[in-house]
């Protein structure tokens, strides 16, 4: 009688999924603890305010003044989960940071591999999830600049930074921020 094939492709997989929860534990502790270097400030306290307040039945938070930018679909639920199970604290802020950083950098990473096969595909991955990573990364007394985030409010703006520098000039008018950057960031378009 001869053993039963062994189905090395569900191992496979099964494996693949532990490595990809246990990077998405690790990132979200390491970007928690590294946010947690930012003091909060008061559009942070104001998030966990809002998510205590879906927490407990004010899930449209009827009666809020919210501001244009809010973080109503993504954020806000995550604080108003982790609220829900430890009450009202601001460590929720940091931790629902980890979450957020966590699943931005393994979207990119599943992203980056998309069609590809192989080495080529595995090395796309490593690479996208290196750098994105890295956004998180302080090196203390290295001279570099990183944008260290203090919340997830400020995601948008770090790969903005991380891809063209830090902006020339900003100004804030009507409550929306206007970053400049000198030159033309999209290449020289004048013909030769």
């Amino acid at each position: 009688m001869e053993p039963a094939p062994t189905d090395h492709h569900g191992a496979r997989r099964a494996s693949a999924g532990a490595g990809i929860v246990v990077l998405g534990l690790v990132l979200a502790i390491a970007i928690g603890r590294l946010s947690q270097q930012v003091p909060l400030n008061s559009d942070q306290a104001s998030s966990v305010l809002e998510g205590w307040a879906m927490a407990h039945g004010n899930v449209l938070l009827s009666g809020w003044t919210l501001p244009s930018d809010s973080f109503f679909t993504d954020k806000l639920p995550l604080l108003a989960l982790l609220e829900r199970f430890q009450g009202l604290t601001s460590a929720a802020e940091y931790e629902a940071t980890g979450l957020l950083g966590a699943g931005v950098v393994l979207a990119g990473i599943w992203l980056a591999g998309g069609r590809l096969r192989g080495r080529t595909r595995a090395a796309a991955m490593v690479v996208t999830g290196a750098l994105l990573a890295s956004q998180a990364l302080v090196l203390p007394g290295s001279g570099a600049t990183f944008v260290l985030l203090a919340g997830s409010d400020s995601s948008d703006r770090a790969v903005v930074e991380a891809s063209l520098g830090p902006p020339s000039e900003m100004t804030t008018v009507a409550g929306t921020t206007i970053m400049v950057w000198p030159g033309n960031v999209l290449g020289d378009l004048s013909p030769p």
